[in-house]
């Protein structure tokens, strides 16, 4: 990417003004960039470690669950699909010395949020402006729950504020909460883990009262083709009220059976990812 000098003279208190366009065509500018990242995924790779734990209402830890390292995998199609590395407890990963195809076969649904669904979003406006970038709030939309897709369904049902990069237009600070019914979803899942394999009902851990933060970081390719560069994810932050008490949860293909204490409890989950170009190293900044 060309870096260009900006000089910022800051004066306290003040806000920069809204760019000319309009906040939907900025967005439009955001869904384009977002789209454009997806391609450039052919020259890149990446690992991410996921952190859970389970808290009360005032963030005290009830449970830990262990960590799980997972990296992206290329199928015989040249599709992409995300397969356990390792368990922090020690625990085996399903299918780890196995083919791209059979681990991408044991790996967790998609979930009904996309960043991509909500960069489409009918209602936008502008937020209040400062110099770190163009801000946009993104609205629920009440029409958009009658999608027959999940993930429109789910985009209508948050409440977001989006922070662009002034160069780029990408959606480089995305955080919101979802305020509806939208991302509820039913489905089957598959347990790989204690015993022969078999499939269960369960409902998504994806629902109102859920809260999430995702930060990209831009990727420069090491030889200097900005059509290279690439906007990995590298930090996430999930909060999700669970439903009920105790009980079990699944993810990656594992059951955990949570205490039932405190009056409330979240699942908070931390993401972080690191990635690396095809033939070129490649460090988070």
């Amino acid at each position: 990417m060309f870096c260009v000098p900006f000089l910022w003279v800051l004066i306290p208190g003040a806000r920069s003004a809204p760019p000319a366009e309009d906040a939907a065509a900025m967005l439009a500018k955001a869904s384009a960039a977002f789209e454009s990242n997806r391609l450039q995924e052919i020259h890149w790779n990446w690992v991410s470690v996921e952190q859970r734990v389970i808290v009360d209402q005032t963030g005290k830890l009830l449970q830990p669950l262990p960590d799980v390292a997972i990296e992206a995998v290329i199928r015989s199609d040249g599709k992409r699909c995300t397969a356990v590395n390792a368990w922090g407890d020690g625990v085996p990963a399903y299918l780890a010395n196995a083919d791209p195809d059979a681990r991408c076969k044991a790996t967790d649904a998609n979930s009904a949020m996309e960043i991509s669904a909500l960069l489409k979003s009918r209602r936008v406006k502008f937020a209040p402006q400062s110099a770190a970038g163009i801000k946009l709030s993104i609205l629920p939309d009440k029409g958009g729950l009658r999608s027959k897709e999940l993930e429109d369904r789910c985009a209508a049902s948050i409440r977001a504020t989006v922070l662009l990069d002034t160069v780029t237009y990408f959606p480089r600070i995305v955080e919101g909460e979802v305020v509806d019914t939208g991302c509820d979803q039913a489905r089957a899942t598959k347990i790989y883990y204690d015993g022969p394999v078999n499939e269960e009902s369960v409902r998504s851990s994806i629902h109102k009262g859920t809260s999430f933060r995702v930060e990209y970081e831009l990727q420069q390719d090491k030889f200097g083709s900005p059509e290279r560069n690439f906007w990995i994810a590298a930090r996430r932050h999930d909060r999700i009220l669970r439903w009920i008490r105790g009980g079990n949860f699944i993810f990656w293909g594992r059951r955990f059976a949570i205490i039932s204490q405190g009056s409330a409890q979240y699942i908070v989950k931390d993401t972080t990812s690191s990635a690396h170009e095809f033939g070129a190293q490649s460090t988070i900044r």
